[in-house]
């Protein structure tokens, strides 16, 4: 087969049922290809949607695990600021302050009003 566009020059010296064969597998050919595009956009479709329910996932695993982190932390500095360190300043009121900038972070957000369904929804205190 040439490289030529024209089909009646890529059907020069083949058989009639040669040229109809080629023309019948090419038309298979687009016809799967484009059911292939459709089930491919359906599904990267479907990954997106379920990619959103993973960022949900995190969002509501952060704000358990994230308060968790903030309190080993100060439980941590309180620990080393009885004698030395960067918040020897707070001393052991180091643990209080994380505890009371978590509770700071909760208020803010309530008093923003923040909507979010599924969470408003899971917290007890963000009811209607």
């Amino acid at each position: 087969m040439s490289g030529s566009d024209d089909w009646l020059d890529s059907a020069e010296g083949k058989s009639p049922a040669q040229a109809a064969q080629d023309s019948i597998s090419g038309i298979i050919l687009v016809i799967a290809g484009g059911i292939i595009a459709v089930i491919s956009a359906f599904f990267d479709g479907l990954g997106r949607l379920l990619d959103v329910f993973g960022a949900a996932r995190d969002f509501l695993v952060s704000l358990i695990t994230n308060p968790i982190t903030i309190l080993q932390a100060t439980a941590g500095e309180t620990a080393r600021s009885l004698t030395t360190g960067a918040w020897s300043f707070f001393g052991p009121l180091t643990f209080a302050v994380g505890v009371a900038s978590i509770i700071a972070a909760f208020w803010l957000w309530d008093a923003a009003d923040v909507s979010i369904p599924f969470v408003d929804r899971v917290l007890p205190w963000r009811g209607d």
